[in-house]
């Protein structure tokens, strides 16, 4: 049997048109706003030094990865380090999302954090000026959470 090459050129245009077209624009555009949110709300939980607010913001296997220091891979060890960093210094910092890629259930955000925290120990005041890589996983409620957290220092 002889298929006409028309045949197949419909069959090809017809298959092509039936294709995935991936995500809108506008669920981008509302994923990435999502994921804006949850970096506003690591800044207002780092301003108020809200330990449970901050881990909250964490996926389960989550893993923080500070500056100077051991990766932090259990939800336990981040409200450890939170404690601990929440309980040295008051932060006045805003983190500003420089970048939010969505890609599928998993998003990348370059964020641009400047500041001040003020030292409980002493009163001293210190400038902030860091970047952060944070990549956030879709939850199963639509949700977005923190999956990796890398910062680090853009000054000494």
């Amino acid at each position: 049997m002889r298929i006409a090459p028309f045949t197949v050129a419909a069959a090809l245009i017809v298959g092509l048109s039936c294709a995935p077209t991936g995500p809108s624009t506008a669920d981008i555009a509302a994923d990435s706003s999502a994921v804006a949110a949850v970096i506003g709300k690591l800044q207002a939980a780092n301003n108020a030094g809200d330990v449970e607010a901050w881990v909250a913001l964490f996926d389960d296997g989550a893993v923080y990865m500070p500056p100077g220091s051991p990766a932090v891979a259990t939800r336990e060890s981040l409200r450890q380090i939170a404690i601990a960093g929440f309980g040295q210094a008051q932060a006045n910092v805003t983190l500003t999302p420089v970048e939010i890629t969505i890609a599928g259930d998993w998003a990348f955000a370059r964020v641009a954090v400047g500041g001040d925290v003020t030292l409980t120990a002493d009163g001293r005041n210190l400038r902030i000026d860091m970047k952060e890589i944070a990549i956030f996983h879709r939850q199963s409620d639509g949700g977005w959470r923190v999956a990796r957290l890398i910062n680090n220092r853009n000054t000494e």
